[in-house]
């Protein structure tokens, strides 16, 4: 079923997700709305975000083969909507993705906290291409979120392919949605899977199970847990049943070439 585009956009200004996100929810659920923000919850992890003053911008500069994800937030909610603000996001983010810092933008900075009475909070990811046969793709929605994803290829050919750019986007709009931790389960921090691991020893302590069954009850839950967290493993936005690494498989066989996809970076204004 289509998703009326007038629940759409209402959705999407309740949530403040994505508009392509919530019309791929409505679909699902057959225009149930009360469905749709379930499904919306589970991809994003919330909604009806707390707000958060500043803006998350990305810039991809074919010149210097790199792009930038960047954050930039103030205390001041009056001064963050400014042209102002916005002229110094743009300083920020140029020199960032040229350069990796933004050392001539800093006395600007503490000029303006001094003015307006505010603080203000840069973070920044730069990602240069790691290879020839590499592509960096990004995503942003409403200032509030964004994805840089870089992919790649075995030649030339299979690069300038357009099913395998779009399958780049859509990477970048899947990791906006299921908020992944690492690329693959091998790859998740070990002091995460340390701390889950605590937590779920304690909870079996408290529920009385016996120590004998504690290990195999808490890799189990562990592994589950990684599959899920996991961008390879997760079940792919435009796709009702195979996974990441399913679609990848296909579209590798479709344009001739391997894919990999090397790495990627979220930013969620406020996070």
């Amino acid at each position: 079923m289509v998703a009326s585009a007038n629940i759409t956009y209402s959705l999407s200004n309740e949530t403040g997700l994505a508009a392509e996100l919530c019309k791929l929810a409505l679909e699902r659920t057959k225009n149930n709305v009360v469905e749709a923000r379930r499904i919306l919850e589970r991809w994003n992890g919330r909604t009806n975000k707390t707000k958060t003053f500043g803006v998350v911008c990305a810039s991809l500069e074919k010149e210097y083969d790199a792009c930038a994800l960047v954050e930039v937030q103030c205390t001041d909610e009056l001064f963050s909507n400014s042209k102002e603000f916005f002229e110094l996001v743009g300083s920020i983010t140029t020199e960032i993705v040229q350069y990796e810092h933004h050392y001539v933008t800093e006395p600007e900075v503490s000029s303006l906290e001094l003015k307006y009475n505010c603080q203000i909070a840069v973070k920044s990811e730069r990602f240069t291409r790691t290879g020839p046969l590499c592509l960096l793709t990004t995503y942003t929605h409403r200032d509030r979120m964004g994805v840089i994803v870089e992919t790649e290829v075995d030649n030339e050919e299979a690069l300038n392919n357009l099913l395998f750019k779009t399958f780049s986007f859509e990477l970048a709009l899947h990791v906006a949605a299921f908020n992944p931790i690492a690329v693959d389960k091998g790859e998740i921090p070990k002091e995460m899977r340390d701390e889950l691991t605590s937590r779920i020893e304690k909870e079996l302590m408290k529920n009385g199970k016996p120590i004998q069954l504690w290990s195999t009850v808490t890799d189990g839950k562990i592994n589950k847990w990684a599959e899920q967290r996991s961008l390879l493993n997760q079940i792919f936005i435009k796709s009702d049943k195979e996974t990441v690494a399913e679609i990848k498989t296909h579209l590798s066989e479709k344009i001739g070439s391997n894919i990999t996809i090397k790495r990627f970076k979220r930013f969620d204004l406020g996070s």
